[in-house]
């Protein structure tokens, strides 16, 4: 199941952040399709010690991908896919534990530095009983990344799984229900003047850490005075974003040194603004998701 639960990340990815996340509007269509793990996770032998699978694509094709467009969003939830999995320990009564599997997702050329090097798209704790039947799993939801839609869409691309189990045995996994919005269209609002300094208090839930709540920093808009939908920012935590403007709503992606983050910050036009977003850590492989409250400090001119 954890390894299912990993190739539903890649597909939402994750995160992330996560990766970057380029959200679709409330009208857009959402669509579900069934994705078949095929043989990569059928009786796959797993034990106490870290197991790693590189999956290639080409055993598996999207809807989406036949046009080549990149969809709005994808999503898999994850504690609905969980009966789809099962995990038989080889000694009868040894199951009782946790299944920890981790994913990370690149193009297809990078299968062979995947497992070390793809981006993250995080690590997934699955609970079960002495029997193997698998009770829970955490985070219970994933939503995929502008990257890993890129990619997915694309059809060329290489994921790593790695899992470990409460003792040895096999793990089979069916197919996962996947859910997808159709491509984001043309903006038709006129770019709001968002510019400026702006404190943000923030939540997050994180695969690896659990949850942070209220948590603050400070960020520094721009906006391109020759076409003010091009947006960029910067954080105190040492973040580098760009992204669109549309309306009053910013998509954006970027990150720091060990962090790929990706989502959506909508203005109110009377100095607040909500924002959401996905986020991916490399060297821990964990992925996460963020609300923040927006308060305008300070209003800056376009630069």
């Amino acid at each position: 199941m954890s390894l299912g639960r990993i190739l539903i990340s890649s597909l939402l990815v994750l995160c992330l952040p996560s990766i970057a996340l380029a959200q679709a509007t409330e009208s857009s269509t959402k669509h579900s399709l069934q994705l078949s793990l095929g043989k990569h996770v059928n009786n796959l032998a797993v034990s106490k010690k870290e197991k790693q699978v590189v999956i290639k694509s080409g055993s598996n094709s999207f809807e989406f991908a036949k046009s080549g467009a990149v969809p709005g969003c994808l999503e898999v939830d994850l504690a609905a896919a969980l009966e789809q999995f099962s995990y038989t320990p080889d000694k009868a009564g040894t199951g009782s534990g946790t299944l920890e599997v981790w994913l990370r997702i690149a193009k297809l050329d990078e299968a062979d530095t995947v497992c070390s090097k793809g981006d993250c798209w995080g690590t997934y704790k699955l609970k079960s009983n002495a029997e193997g039947k698998l009770t829970s799993i955490e985070p219970k939801e994933c939503a995929g990344s502008l990257m890993a839609r890129q990619l997915l869409s694309g059809g060329d691309f290489s994921i790593c799984l790695g899992i470990s189990a409460p003792s040895a045995g096999k793990i089979t996994a069916g197919s996962l229900p996947v859910t997808y919005c159709d491509p984001v269209v043309s903006c038709s609002e006129p770019p709001a003047v968002i510019a400026g300094y702006w404190s943000s208090t923030y939540s997050c839930t994180d695969s690896c850490e659990g949850d942070r709540n209220n948590e603050s920093l400070s960020i520094y808009l721009t906006q391109d005075p020759k076409d003010f939908s091009k947006v960029k920012y910067v954080d105190t935590e040492g973040g580098s974003y760009s992204g669109t403007l549309c309306g009053k709503t910013l998509t954006y992606n970027g990150g720091g040194s060990d962090w790929i983050e990706s989502g959506t910050i909508t203005f109110d036009g009377k100095g607040g603004g909500v924002k959401h977003s996905q986020y991916s850590l490399h060297k821990k492989c964990c992925i996460g998701r963020c609300r923040d409250e927006l308060i305008r400090l300070t209003e800056g001119n376009p630069e």
